[in-house]
């Protein structure tokens, strides 16, 4: 019994004794106490204990974490007892529940949960869904008795983490199931949770199997290297999610490098190792385990007697700590260590920490502190995300269910553990970049659902940190690039690896047509993200060009060598220039040198089905044909016609031509500029290309202003092309740089005027652009000045257009 001196320090140290000891005061001659609000009661009295002799120093802590699990030990057997009664089960119960963790090992601090596996027995007639539900049901009822929060408060917070099928699994699993899982799908965690396993109530025959199965599973002969990088990796794992917790001006007592966690982690893999050949070694407790490894060589003297007083110095303090509020909590704040800690000299704490963790790192190695991932208790996590500035709403709508998902995988802990360090980096390198993570989170969380079959990748985005910067970047910035590779996370490994699909033999249409779409969506997204970083347009248009020429020569290679054939493209509009955007037209035409024959009609008809159908290759228009609308037409036609019988606007379109075979200036592309030339305009078709010109303006300009608008794109391109065929200039390339080039060379007043408006026209072609990736993305701040250089386009058109009058 304490003096009311010592009820007064414990009080002002550590406020919940105050209510505790109230609380049993109101629960003093109460005849109407269920078992429930009775081992309440108990824990109650016990915590008091606890605490009394832990802050006085009455016992040794050894001594204090073996009563306090002796005496949970007991109530735990009290309440299984009760729902084996429930159930009529007492003398023959079909189920057995074991302890694992700091329970099993008879260490078990004042606020720490207890850890419980409940497995019931293989192969019984009643094994039928109703009686499976009801063992469930005598794990929740466990639950009840113990860790429901009542106006006597809770006994003990139980965790069944340990089951069949992860954290997801069933509560009560039949021993068979039990047996196989851990067999086939047991992680490296689950192993060495299982070194502190061991029987609380229940079977004694399904005790048995279930002590030799996890003995099978923990202790092996011969261990294989890929076991000990798990160990290493979960140590690693252990600081990446917990980092936030280690600051300045505080120590986390359990999960600080040479904390609690590392110093058990240490001798349990010790255990692991060891303990295949040495059955001494197979103990629960800690430091029996020391004391052992210390006996077979694992360990000098010095370093077990080390160890051993480090850990339950670290356990003592981590009592002291959570006595405040009964708290599971494990940080020791600096400045008020005083309070619980009197005679703690951190100095010497902090060294101790220190040697035990380059114990820890000489047998599983060094821990990369650059290396994180998301904080492991929800309420970190919370905070984290709010410091990102995440919307709450979308921390419960997205960030939630998100973290749910389970990856696909064998290695589910392992695979799972990549997943986070990538959604953490991701996060965090997207808040570094000024991205906005409320726009990235829900195309991140999409991406992951579409992938978590792949988990794989997860290992390979969180070890490449450049490659989440490109990523986030796209996804947070360019909707129309996120949603790519969000519907076809397969591509995300070319992507990483900057490798084109090739084209192998033997591969049937859809095979073909597949690859190359992979290959267009591919350059779509180095392009993009290329431009986004950039802002340079030639990241775009020449590989998007480049793409376009090698899927179409690829397509009527492939229709050529089934049907002989000398049918080529005549590429127009921007294909023809060399200018491509992202999800563009192709503007072209059939050609051959010959009088085409059926076999090249139906090599074009085909070529036109492989690219248009769906999923599309790319959308075509061929309202570029020559008046007669054949599909194939010749040189010596196209010649005719665009010397006798073109309409000027159609003269225009042929001034952007190139074929796709040929390396350098085509003659037969020179002959028709030549043609064109020579033909040049009349004052009639000057008039009608003006009325085309306004006709533009007036029924497009609102659905896209700088495309179509006054002084837009299309009018400073149409104003090009007339003023070249009006001045009969001859050009040598399709490109509207060379057009520009070659009116400067040609014309006083398009020198003069020509560098301004190339460049509106370059800035305003990069601004579209901007958009079109940026579309439906609130994370890039476009600065729209498209009106101001449309105003000056449309004064400089004035002075060299000739439709407008310019001559």
């Amino acid at each position: 019994m304490n003096s009311p001196e010592e009820w007064e320090e414990l009080h002002r140290f550590f406020p919940v004794t105050r209510v505790y000891r109230q609380r049993l005061e109101s629960a003093k001659n109460r005849a109407d106490l269920d078992l429930a609000a009775r081992l309440r009661l108990q824990k109650t009295e016990d915590f008091l204990q606890v605490v009394t002799d832990t802050h006085f120093q009455k016992r040794s802590a050894a001594e204090i974490h073996l009563n306090w699990s002796m005496t949970t030990e007991s109530r735990l057997q009290t309440a299984l007892m009760a729902v084996a009664d429930e159930a009529g089960q007492r003398a023959d119960p079909p189920w057995a529940v074991f302890a694992y963790g700091k329970l099993g090992s008879f260490e078990l601090n004042l606020s720490s949960d207890v850890d419980l596996v409940w497995i019931r027995a293989p192969g019984r007639a009643e094994d039928t869904d109703e009686s499976n539900t009801m063992k469930n049901n005598g794990a929740r009822q466990l639950r009840h008795l113990l860790a429901d929060v009542t106006e006597w408060g809770f006994a003990h917070r139980l965790d069944f983490d340990l089951r069949a099928g992860g954290r997801l699994g069933p509560l009560v699993s039949g021993l068979d199931e039990w047996t196989d899982y851990f067999s086939n799908f047991g992680e490296a965690w689950e192993r060495l949770a299982f070194v502190r396993f061991r029987p609380i109530w229940g079977s004694a025959d399904i005790t048995t199997n279930a002590m030799a199965a996890s003995a099978k599973f923990t202790y092996r002969r011969y261990l294989d290297f890929s076991l000990m990088e798990s160990f290493k990796e979960l140590r690693q794992k252990i600081h990446e999610q917990n980092w936030t917790r280690s600051k300045e001006g505080q120590i986390d007592l359990k999960l600080g490098l040479g904390g609690i966690r590392d110093l058990e982690l240490f001798v349990h893999t010790l255990q692991v190792v060891y303990g295949g050949k040495s059955q001494a070694v197979r103990l629960t407790s800690t430091t029996g385990a020391l004391q052992e490894l210390q006996k077979i060589g694992a360990l000098t003297a010095t370093d077990a007697e080390f160890l051993e007083t480090h850990y339950w110095h670290m356990r003592q303090l981590e009592n002291l700590v959570q006595a405040r509020e009964d708290q599971q909590t494990h940080i020791l704040i600096e400045s008020d260590w005083r309070d619980y800690a009197p005679t703690l000299d951190l100095k010497l704490l902090r060294e101790g920490m220190q040697h035990c963790q380059e114990i820890v790192t000489g047998f599983l190695g060094p821990v990369d502190p650059q290396r994180r991932s998301l904080p492991d208790s929800e309420t970190d996590r919370h905070h984290w995300l709010q410091g990102l500035g995440l919307r709450e709403e979308l921390i419960e709508s997205v960030w939630k269910p998100l973290l749910e998902q389970e990856v696909f995988s064998r290695q589910k802990d392992r695979d799972d553990r990549w997943r986070k360090a990538f959604l953490y980096q991701a996060l965090e390198r997207a808040s570094q970049l000024g991205l906005d993570v409320n726009e990235l989170l829900p195309r991140l969380s999409e991406f992951v659902r579409k992938i978590r079959a792949k988990a794989t990748l997860f290992h390979l985005l969180a070890h490449r940190p450049e490659l989440i910067g490109h990523l986030v970047r796209l996804m947070s910035q360019s909707d129309y690039l996120g949603q790519i590779l969000i519907h076809r996370p397969e591509l995300l490994d070319s992507f990483i690896y900057q490798q084109r699909p090739e084209i192998g033999e033997n591969l049937d249409k859809e095979q073909m047509h597949q690859i190359l779409r992979d290959q267009k969506l591919l350059s779509e997204l180095g392009a993009g993200l290329d431009f986004l970083a950039s802002g340079d347009l030639e990241s775009v248009l020449k590989p998007q060009t480049s793409t376009a020429d090698s899927i179409c020569q690829e397509i009527l290679r492939g229709l050529k060598r089934e049907f002989h054939s000398d049918l080529e493209i005549l590429a127009l509009g921007k294909w023809g220039a060399g200018e491509l955007g992202l999800a563009s037209d192709l503007d072209f035409i059939f050609i051959s040198s010959r009088v085409p024959e059926a076999v090249d009609h139906q090599i074009a008809r085909r070529f036109l089905t492989f690219l248009t159908q769906s999923p599309t290759l790319y959308p075509v228009d061929l309202r570029l044909k020559p008046n007669s609308g054949v599909l194939v037409t010749t040189w010596d036609d196209l010649h005719e016609f665009l010397l006798n019988e073109a309409p000027a606007w159609q003269r225009q379109v042929y001034l952007r031509s190139r074929t796709l075979d040929h390396v350098g200036p085509d003659p037969r592309c020179a002959r028709i500029f030549q043609d064109l030339a020579d033909r040049g305009l009349s004052e009639t078709e000057l008039a009608e290309l003006e009325v085309i010109r306004q006709n533009l303006i007036a029924q497009n300009a609102k659905k896209d202003a700088i495309k179509f608008g006054a002084g837009g794109l299309v009018e400073i391109e149409l104003a090009v092309q007339t003023a070249i065929l009006f001045h009969r200039v001859r050009i040598s390339e399709a490109s509207t740089k060379a057009h520009f080039q070659a009116l400067e060379d040609a014309h006083p007043e398009w020198k003069k005027q020509a560098p301004a408006l190339w460049q509106n026209y370059r800035d305003l072609r990069k601004l579209g652009l901007l958009k079109r990736v940026a579309a439906g993305s609130n994370s890039l701040k476009i600065q729209d000045n498209s009106s101001d250089l449309m105003f000056q386009n449309t004064a400089l058109l004035q002075l060299l257009d000739p439709r407008q009058g310019a001559r």
